[in-house]
């Protein structure tokens, strides 16, 4: 699968989550009483497929943070994928699909098995395998598949989930005139986590970088938040600042502020992610 991620991530998982809504006014929902069911808010998650890998914290710490989605969809039809070509911080890929696209993509993950109520394949009680965690949630049910090891195709489920990703490595020519390129290129906004852990730590030699920006202080007094860690929302002109050293980065960068090294992730902002309180 040609598919590169941010730390040598090389499981898989693809989330599907489609919620039905009522009259509190929250995210409306789509097709009402079908199979395919789902909520069609702009920070609506309907499909997302990811990679995460075995192995003990802290890697899988800094690997989960830093792991960015290989594809996500939201419920209003935005698609975005990331343009590796970025580098460390990629930029991304944004696609509007049709509410007939949606429909495609949510038949092909019912075609490969997603539906239904899962299933596993793969051994119980592995956790230094990559793993894909697959979890699908339409029509008012909820499935869930673990897949240990997804890179082997041994078998026909297992070809069948992988038939399914690789459909997003050509979304315009899968669903036609129901998908169209919105932009492509670097981000303008990110998200730096700093993340809180004994002392610094990378997986191989380190690369020691000059943190780009003024000096933030304590990460513990900063307001937002990332999945419980410390973060910034950077964006204009301290972007513009820090898309240089950003650039250089690589999986084993430290970055030096002062006295502190510290292992800060620097990701693209998602519409269901953010850097909140």
């Amino acid at each position: 699968m040609p598919i590169r991620s941010r730390h040598l991530i090389v499981g898989l998982v693809i989330l599907l989550t489609v919620a039905a809504c009522g009259d509190d006014g929250s995210s409306g929902a789509s097709g009402d009483g079908d199979r395919y069911i789902h909520a069609t808010g702009p920070s609506d998650v309907v499909v997302r497929i990811g990679y995460s890998g075995g192995g003990p914290p802290p890697g899988s710490i800094i690997d989960s943070l830093g792991r960015v989605p290989h594809v996500v969809l939201y419920g209003d039809g935005t698609l975005i994928m990331p343009d590796d070509a970025a580098g460390v911080l990629p930029g991304l890929e944004v696609y509007a699909l049709t509410e007939a696209g949606i429909r495609t993509v949510l038949e092909a993950a019912d075609d490969a098995g997603l539906m239904d109520g899962g299933m596993r394949l793969g051994p119980e009680g592995v956790y230094d395998a990559p793993l894909a965690s697959i979890r699908v949630d339409a029509g008012g049910q909820s499935s869930i598949t673990g897949i240990v090891d997804p890179w082997d195709e041994g078998n026909a489920d297992r070809q069948r989930v992988r038939a399914f990703e690789d459909r997003f490595g050509d979304v315009v020519g899968w669903l036609g005139a129901d998908a169209a390129l919105v932009s492509r290129g670097p981000v303008d906004q990110v998200i730096a986590v700093f993340v809180q852990l004994d002392g610094p730590f990378s997986f191989g030699t380190p690369n020691y970088l000059q943190w780009p920006l003024s000096d933030p202080g304590d990460p513990e007094t900063f307001a937002g938040r990332f999945r419980d860690e410390p973060c910034l929302l950077i964006s204009g002109a301290d972007l513009d600042t820090a898309r240089t050293a950003f650039a250089a980065a690589d999986d084993n960068t430290l970055w030096t502020i002062g006295d502190a090294v510290r292992n800060i992730i620097i990701r693209p902002v998602y519409p269901d992610e953010g850097c909140g309180s």
